[in-house]
């Protein structure tokens, strides 16, 4: 059976899975953490403050997306050996029923949400920019920001809405390369416009070969979206934030929205934003008692 499994799974995955029955012989102290890609940046700071395991003691694997994770997961449990293990994923418009105490899903779409909530913009702001909480120029940008994100989960609803239910109804749908910016003429502190209404029109022109939707299933995904803004789609909601940050950068440099000029802010959103930003980064409960489940296995 086992056999079987590996030959199903794609080159990536195998390669760790051989790697991870080496390494556990080699380490059997250590925590071997498997990942979507480049979580991991997010995760090992959080990993290292919840549990016993210095940086050092922690073996990371890069795998196939969430599909590699729980592949690995499954094939890896099957051995039923006592080395310390944890696989992290995100939830994105689908959660699974996971039924194992060693895997972490995201409660939002995915580890970006945790980078654009208004408590993570805030310290980013007091700490890249230098501004205090207490001054008029920080609640004038927590307020803009709060607006324009608003804005743009009305822009986005839609699309995000739609993207759901392809997925839930097992449609796959490339976004790998999609970025929601190209919509938008304008996304910053101050202002955001469209280029072109999103309309249904226009999300199936972007992603054509879809299902078709009824307006009353369309409606009921939309709710969902209303309720919970976590919710949205990971990767838009990092752009967002990139533009957002870009025009404070600029409207400083400028000189014509903060009530002076804030120096050494010398943050680039656009540099792997996920390792930069990732000490502004929320850290939910339910992954810090996830973690510290950890804390006295060695």
């Amino acid at each position: 059976m086992e056999i079987k499994e590996i030959k199903k799974m794609r080159e990536k995955d195998i390669v760790v899975y051989t790697r991870y029955c080496q390494e556990k012989k080699q380490n059997p102290k250590k925590l071997f953490c498997f990942f979507e890609g480049e979580d991991g940046k997010y995760y090992i700071p959080r990993i290292t403050k919840y549990t016993n395991y210095g940086q050092e003691q922690i073996i990371c694997y890069k795998c196939n997306g969430k599909e590699g994770v729980l592949k690995l997961h499954t094939l890896i449990e099957k051995n039923n050996d006592s080395y310390s293990k944890a696989f992290f994923i995100d939830k994105d418009y689908k959660s699974i029923n996971k039924n194992s105490k060693l895997i972490y899903e995201t409660p939002s779409y995915a580890i970006e949400n945790f980078y654009v909530s208004l408590d993570a913009f805030k310290r980013m702001l007091n700490i890249e920019f230098g501004i205090n909480y207490s001054d008029n120029d920080f609640k004038k940008c927590v307020e803009d920001y709060q607006d324009r994100k608003k804005e743009f989960h009305e822009y986005t609803i839609l699309l995000n809405a739609w993207l759901s239910y392809q997925i839930n109804k097992g449609k796959e749908v490339n976004l790998s390369e999609f970025k929601i910016s190209k919509l938008f003429s304008k996304i910053s502190i101050q202002e955001i416009t469209l280029k072109n209404i999103i309309d249904i029109e226009k999300i199936e022109e972007l992603f054509p070969n879809t299902i078709e939707l009824e307006e009353e299933d369309l409606e009921e995904e939309r709710k969902k979206f209303n309720k919970e803004e976590k919710l949205f789609r990971g990767k838009f909601e990092i752009e967002f934030l990139q533009k957002i940050i870009d025009s404070l950068i600029q409207v400083n440099r400028n000189g014509d929205y903060f009530s002076c000029k804030y120096n050494s802010v010398t943050i680039n959103p656009y540099i792997n934003p996920i390792s930069s930003l990732t000490g502004y980064a929320d850290t939910p409960e339910c992954l810090i008692k996830f973690l510290k489940q950890f804390e006295n296995i060695q």
